[in-house]
């Protein structure tokens, strides 16, 4: 669709609103008066007491160490805006527990909750579980999520169009993975997913776009995977590499499409340090889906995370490859700011890939890190024809 100038009034007052619940962050440290005799002169100074705790007030709430206790309980949460969401507010509540007598490391349920003025509202349920010295881990989680959005088109030529239908996307399923290190780094998986997504209240023009196709999908996945990581952890991504390759069937007696399908995911992340505070961030992407695969389980490009600057779904197909390359630069305490450029491309069998097509994707943003586990993120991303304000939490990969 069009710019237009209510476009940038919006995107104005969505960078002002940002900048500002930023600004206001709780960051002021307790102070106390105390009085000493000098002299037989008395005199009152304001001091900073100094606890041997040294870690922040959010630190210390995030922190999962049970200590003597079995089980931890803690909620945090805070705004965020999209353009497909719009502004939303979330809110995430994590229950560590002690999974036996000997773990050292936790288990972790969280549920999580996420709505907005738009229509938009996700809940998940998700889990984790680390046995014998992390050599063995089982995630695990089911959800529901209601998404109003636009479909331009299911080529190419038709999404670069400014003519969108609008239809709501109702998805919730369920998945399972269990991942085994087979050595410092290395690691196998094996999964399992059930799917089951609706296109509804669709108009007229997303009734036209796809008149021909199944708009409610419901499939069981079964997975093996394949991968390497030696990142120090996953949140704190200064160095090392994440790899990874996912294999996908959904046999089409589990499901109701009619055909076997089958999906591919790969993925490679690369993290360097370069001079003092700055890290280079390097992320290619693959994801190839079989030709009988409906539109709804197409990939789609764009979002908060690769392909920033376009709307999520814009453009879509049976094939999607990404890559991105980000700056990331530490300033001043919390505060650390990024740019980044990357391109990618969606095609399909009769709309095969072409350099034409190729999207490119660029910008700039500032990052808050509260601690290793949460930072705030203010973007604003481009693409061609389009831009777009992006309010979150932690890096985009």
């Amino acid at each position: 669709m069009a710019w237009t100038e209510r476009d940038n009034m919006i995107y104005r007052r969505s960078v002002f609103v940002a900048l500002l619940l930023l600004l206001l962050s709780p960051t002021a440290m307790a102070q106390e008066l105390e009085e000493a005799s000098i002299d037989g002169t008395n005199i009152t100074y304001r001091y900073t007491p100094i606890v041997e705790d040294e870690r922040t007030a959010l630190e210390r709430y995030l922190d999962p160490d049970l200590g003597e206790r079995n089980v931890r309980f803690n909620i945090i949460g805070g705004p965020g805006y999209s353009a497909n969401t719009g502004w939303r507010l979330a809110a995430m509540g994590n229950l560590y527990y002690r999974q036996s007598s000997t773990s050292t490391t936790p288990g972790i349920l969280s549920i999580v909750a996420t709505a907005s003025l738009t229509g938009y509202y996700n809940v998940a349920i998700r889990g984790t579980n680390t046995l014998d010295d992390s050599r063995h881990r089982l995630s695990y989680g089911m959800g529901l999520c209601s998404e109003p959005t636009y479909l331009w088109g299911l080529d190419y030529d038709t999404a670069t169009g400014n003519d969108a239908g609008r239809y709501t996307e109702c998805d919730y399923g369920a998945w399972f993975k269990y991942r085994y290190a087979i050595t410092n780094g290395l690691f196998l998986s094996v999964g399992a997913e059930y799917q089951n997504i609706e296109a509804r209240r669709m108009d007229a023009r997303a009734q036209l776009l796809t008149r021909a196709f199944n708009n409610h999908i419901s499939t069981l996945a079964v997975g093996l995977g394949l991968g390497i990581d030696t990142r120090r952890s996953a949140e704190n991504r200064t160095r090392g590499v994440y790899a990874a390759v996912d294999f996908y069937t959904r046999p089409k007696f589990i499901s109701n499409v009619g055909s076997n399908l089958c999906t591919l995911n790969i993925t490679f992340d690369f993290y360097q340090p370069l001079w003092r505070g700055a890290t280079l961030a390097l992320d290619l992407y693959g994801e190839f889906h079989n030709t009988a695969t409906p539109w709804l389980l197409r990939a789609k490009l764009g979002g908060e995370s690769r392909m920033r600057g376009y709307y999520r779904g814009r453009y879509n197909g049976n094939n999607l490859v990404a890559t991105q390359v980000e700056l990331r630069q530490h300033i001043w305490e919390g505060l650390g700011a990024t740019i980044w450029g990357g391109a990618g491309e969606v095609f399909s069998k009769g709309d095969n890939f072409a350099w034409r097509k190729v999207l490119p994707t660029y910008g700039a943003g500032i990052r808050w890190s509260f601690n290793a586990l949460m930072a705030v993120r203010l973007e604003m991303a481009f693409g061609r024809n389009s831009r777009y304000f992006i309010l979150g939490f932690n890096d985009a990969f």
